[in-house]
């Protein structure tokens, strides 16, 4: 075993310590990166992913080539592993905000797209069982709503 394996310093009981804030880490991630796949945001959740996969490269090495005094320790690999949560955690929850601020103010985004689309097909679907309206009714009437 090695020197910390057993009475060192920063022993691999000293790494639990770690794990509460690990747990809240990982979860609000979940939950942030959730709410935004619900909106829709495809796009930007790929992006911040990709920003967090590159956060984690100067974090290990950090961790592998600083000189201080958890250098090469189980604590600062684990917690270098925490980087790219973190960094998605901050980056989800600005973007948690606005969204949801422009949802509330009925504002467009990925989101307004597939509710104009759902409700076409919606209407269109209607329109076809009652034959009360064509498509190009219905597609018009969804305009006037639109632009109300």
């Amino acid at each position: 075993m090695g020197e910390d394996a057993e009475g060192g310093r920063f022993t691999l009981f000293f790494t639990y310590y770690v794990f509460g804030i690990a747990g809240s880490i990982a979860a609000l991630s979940t939950i942030l990166r959730g709410i935004l796949l619900t909106l829709l945001e495809f796009d930007y959740c790929l992006k911040v992913t990709i920003i967090a996969a590159i956060a984690y490269i100067p974090a290990i090495c950090v961790v592998q080539f600083a000189p201080f005094e958890f250098q090469k320790q189980a604590i600062a690999y684990f917690s270098a592993a925490l980087v790219p949560p973190a960094v998605m955690i901050i980056l989800f929850f600005f973007k948690v905000i606005v969204d949801l601020r422009k949802v509330a103010n009925h504002e467009p985004g990925p989101w307004s797209v597939e509710t104009k689309k759902r409700k076409r097909i919606e209407a269109s679907i209607f329109a076809r069982k009652s034959a009360v309206l064509s498509p190009e009714d219905v597609d018009a009437e969804l305009s006037e709503e639109e632009e109300a």
